[in-house]
């Protein structure tokens, strides 16, 4: 039976082996270098071979048509029924009958928590936007498990095992680096924009893009990137119609670079100035072709200031042309998790419910498609 590499893959290199880990299950495998490489063949599909790769198989690194389950789903799922039962004083009869699944479950506890909790006792307003938005990533989570698996997705040859090796995240820089899935699926969701002659504009690379355009993509790419440790370990892996930038743009972008580009892509911080100056940027670097636009990737209710998010846009020249919901998924940081469970806890929100919210694997973002207004 054809194999293909999990959606769900996610490679680190500690040392002289790579730490190979499926995030929806949490398996996961240290490979040698030939078992990398092994690996690395099912990006198109590949037989299985039981003796060769039973590791791979049992690491959930490698899937047919079926998704492996996931033992997330457990603790989530316990934490909603603990909350209706202790919380809400239902009982187990009550919560089969009435809330049959994870989705309904979690709209009922939602409904609860948004009147007895958020405005029944003062949260601050971050806690509240974080609250909501953790309520959003879990039914977004609950909604994509309950869906018929999707069928296997195809990586283009070569970029999965191409980010292996990659430096870790800098929190002071806020990096958040996306899946390997995300990285190559907004690239190729920016192919129809280009043509022959096009040029991109990659403003800070955590993601990678970098790596699948040089492997993937014809038309030049300059990448503004601050971090030396990503610059370090891009430089020698992209080809040469791809230019690395080390600036700081707190300046904005240099003038050289004003109206070049037909695609530029951006993943900015949360924060709302470092965000103000990602979209001047962007702004600045979009060409005046009628097809040119900005794939500019976040999450309006996670950030700073983002019930002014299209008004910030519009402040420097920019408009939303559409949206594409929970495009972007990335790990659920540790940091973030913790964050969650002492604030939540701090103002009387179930800790149990909080960590089996904080099961899931994935928070998401979505990707707006920007034009000049």
């Amino acid at each position: 039976m054809t194999h293909y590499l999990s959606p769900d893959i996610w490679l680190q290199r500690p040392g002289d082996r790579t730490l190979a880990s499926n995030v929806r299950t949490g398996r996961r495998a240290l490979l040698e270098t030939e078992e990398c490489e092994e690996l690395g063949r099912f990006a198109d599909g590949q037989e299985l071979d039981l003796e060769r790769h039973q590791r791979l198989l049992d690491a959930d690194l490698i899937e047919a048509e079926a998704r492996p389950s996931t033992s997330r789903m457990e603790p989530l799922l316990n934490a909603l029924d603990r909350y209706l039962l202790l919380e809400m004083g239902f009982r187990k009869t009550e919560i089969r009958e009435a809330f049959p699944d994870g989705p309904s479950r979690l709209k009922k506890i939602r409904s609860h928590l948004s009147e007895q909790v958020v405005e029944g006792a003062y949260l601050p307003h971050v806690l509240r936007r974080d609250l909501n938005a953790m309520l959003d990533h879990v039914a977004t989570f609950l909604a994509e498990e309950s869906e018929p698996s999707p069928g296997p997705f195809r990586f283009s040859p070569g970029f999965v095992e191409g980010t292996a090796g990659r430096p870790l995240p800098r929190e002071d820089y806020e990096q958040q680096p996306c899946m390997p899935i995300t990285s190559q699926k907004r690239i190729e969701t920016a192919r129809e924009l280009l043509s022959p002659g096009s040029r991109t504009l990659i403003l800070g690379d955590d993601d990678l893009l970098s790596l699948y355009w040089s492997m993937h993509m014809e038309q030049p790419c300059d990448v503004f990137e601050l971090d030396q440790a990503l610059l370090d370990f891009l430089k020698p892996r992209l080809a040469g119609h791809l230019t690395l930038h080390a600036r700081d743009l707190t300046l904005g972008l240099p003038t050289e670079f004003h109206g070049k580009y037909e695609v530029v892509f951006t993943d900015p911080m949360y924060e709302e100035n470092g965000m103000n100056l990602f979209m001047k940027c962007c702004a600045d670097a979009l060409s005046d072709s009628p097809g040119a636009r900005v794939l500019f990737t976040t999450r309006p209710d996670m950030i700073d200031a983002g019930d002014r998010f299209e008004e910030r846009l519009a402040a420097v020249g920019l408009e939303i042309e559409k949206v594409e919901k929970d495009f972007s998924r990335y790990r659920l940081p540790d940091f973030y998790r913790r964050k969650l469970i002492t604030g939540f806890g701090q103002h009387g929100i179930s800790a149990n419910l909080v960590m089996g919210l904080t099961q899931i694997p994935y928070l998401y973002a979505d990707l707006f498609f920007l034009k000049k207004s």
